[in-house]
């Protein structure tokens, strides 16, 4: 314990410049003093019936509250606190595999870009042939969902549960969420959406667009990590569970609750929210000069040609998924973290594979821009000076290997 509390290892870790915000995020300073004043003040299992219990209970419900009125799911459904995202994500939909056990003709349907958590649980379903098992298209680079594939396998199968990410995790594409869900139910299929990129980064506004469930994980939005929510709407079916224990969280979801984490949590988006409208713009203009920087640097023959992924208009303010050619991200990113600057290559739950993602190999990705492909996560906390600081590290990069792409 005593390597983490040296102060020369402190002072290391905040001189680094954090540009993979997609990854998480670090804990705003007032959720940390929040978090640290609570625990002073409860020490009580909110599950035990006493007065130390009663008062943890009480914060706890208060944060179910808050957070549920930050994502306008007031009046409409009820939140289950998990350990993160993953977690509500094998919640829901194995949970709901083994709720329409008795329906093997059901059709469960997603996409090819999901996050691992997602489509291995597709997959699993798969394995065991539980249902049936079906992917949209999507569209090369862009990685927006084909609606007329979805309307295609909604008409011809009996598609009783969808599940799409509102925002990629790797490219920042943003779907229509308003509109699936609108064919979804025309149908009678009910709609999963994992926000886990979207929440604390674009609005949400779960009664507006009809969303039956949506998961969370609280470190995306300068909340603590190992916490996370999933929203269930009171007209949707509800999951089997797929953990056992005590009667917490509804039954859905066994085991004491981490309370100074969910306290943490909706103290997170409680500070977001109000302010999105100016994060949004920051995040913008970061993006712009980045990406200016960075194609002035092409035209100077700097570094190698490249193209940017995702969809250019529907996608995260603060997300650049960037192809370079002739390039090995993973050699990028280590040149990169060596000089004080934290990058990724794609998704953190993939980044110690060799392998092109699903999502890249989804949207169709040469293999040389799937081996040069890399991410940047911006946040409100990043600066100017953070982007010029990363255009010199790339165009140094570039400069040591610039026989590999010069001429080429």
């Amino acid at each position: 314990m005593e390597i983490l509390c040296e102060r020369e290892n402190l002072n290391r870790e905040s001189e680094l410049i954090l540009l993979d915000n997609n990854a998480t995020t670090a804990v705003d300073p007032y959720v940390i003093d929040y978090i640290c004043c609570t625990m002073k003040k409860l020490a009580g299992n909110p599950s035990s019936i006493h007065e130390a219990g009663k008062q943890a209970s009480k914060y706890i419900n208060y944060a179910r509250q808050s957070i549920l009125k930050n994502l306008g799911g007031s009046d409409t459904g009820f939140i289950i606190f998990t350990s993160g995202a993953t977690e509500s994500n094998n919640l829901i939909i194995l949970g709901l595999s083994e709720a329409f056990s008795n329906d093997p003709d059901s059709c469960f349907v997603t996409t090819p870009i999901e996050h691992p958590s997602v489509y291995k649980s597709f997959e699993k379903i798969k394995q065991k042939k539980l249902h049936k098992v079906k992917y949209l298209k999507v569209e090369k680079k862009t990685g927006r969902i084909d609606i007329d594939n979805l309307i295609t396998i909604i008409n011809n199968e009996k598609v009783v549960f969808v599940s799409v990410n509102y925002a990629n995790h790797e490219i920042g594409t943003i779907q229509d969420i308003g509109k699936i869900a609108k064919i979804c139910h025309e149908k009678g299929a009910f709609l999963h959406i994992d926000a886990t990129q979207a929440v604390g980064k674009i609005p949400i506004d779960i009664k507006r667009l009809e969303i039956d469930y949506l998961s969370l994980s609280a470190h995306k939005f300068f909340g603590p990590k190992g916490i996370g929510a999933l929203y269930i709407s009171y007209n949707a079916p509800k999951p089997e569970p797929i953990m056992f224990g005590g009667d917490q969280e509804f039954f859905f979801r066994p085991g004491t609750h981490n309370v100074f984490g969910i306290l943490g949590m909706a103290m997170a988006l409680n500070l977001l929210v109000p302010n999105l409208p100016t994060i949004i713009k920051e995040e913008q203009n970061l993006k712009d000069y980045l990406l200016y920087k960075i194609e002035k640097l092409r035209q100077e023959n700097l570094i190698p040609q490249y193209s940017i992924n995702g969809d250019i208009t529907f996608s995260l303010p603060g997300t650049i998924s960037i192809s370079f050619l002739n390039t090995d991200a993973s050699d990028l990113v280590l040149f990169m973290s060596s000089n004080g600057i934290c990058i990724s290559k794609g998704s953190a739950c993939k980044t110690q594979s060799k392998k092109a993602s699903n999502v890249l190999k989804a949207i169709k990705l040469t293999p040389d821009e799937a081996e040069g492909t890399i991410r940047i996560g911006l946040s409100p906390k990043n600066t100017l000076q953070h982007i010029d600081k990363f255009i010199t590290i790339l165009e140094r990069y570039y400069n040591l290997k610039s026989d590999s792409f010069k001429n080429k």
